[in-house]
């Protein structure tokens, strides 16, 4: 009689565990994935509101401390610096916002204002400036990022911040 071995694996048992064993570490990694894409479009998402509210702040600043607007449109404003011995403009010209003539720079890479309004609004027989800003970014997998922002230059208040996200 011979006796049978029975120590080891079966082929069938080996290639069952390779296969368990890879839908395991395949789900791991997947979802490992998705979670470091959701945590950059997360910051994304961070930076570029922050990044809109800097230029809106940036402009609102020099809008209250202005000693008067010369003029202005629905895409431009032209005013006079704080000491009043120079004047500054800015103006949207449907692909970037000018600061007298230079293209203003974003800490966002592929950020662009999208759009660019000053408008006027009286309340009660107070004159309000409204600047109303648009910043986009296109991130990977083409996100688009979005942040408006309306700022009341007479006062210095914020009036509304909307953000979009899509994908």
């Amino acid at each position: 009689m011979r006796s049978v071995n029975k120590k080891g694996l079966t082929l069938l048992e080996l290639i069952v565990t390779i296969s368990i064993s890879t839908i395991i570490i395949t789900f791991v990694l997947s979802s490992w994935n998705y979670l470091n894409q959701h945590v950059s479009h997360q910051e994304n998402k961070g930076i570029i509101r922050d990044e809109t509210a800097r230029v809106a702040e940036e402009l609102m600043l020099r809008l209250r401390r202005t000693p008067g607007v010369l003029q202005f449109t629905p895409t431009s404003v032209t005013l006079l610096s704080h000491n009043s011995s120079d004047t500054l403009e800015y103006a949207f010209d449907g692909e970037n916002l000018n600061q007298n003539g230079t293209p203003v720079q974003f800490g966002v890479r592929g950020a662009s204002i999208t759009s660019f309004h000053v408008n006027s609004k009286t309340v009660e027989t107070l004159e309000y400036l409204l600047l109303e800003i648009t910043l986009t970014s296109s991130g990977n997998r083409n996100n688009h990022d979005t942040s408006r922002f309306v700022v009341n230059a007479k006062n210095g208040s914020a009036v509304s911040l909307e953000t979009g996200w899509g994908f």
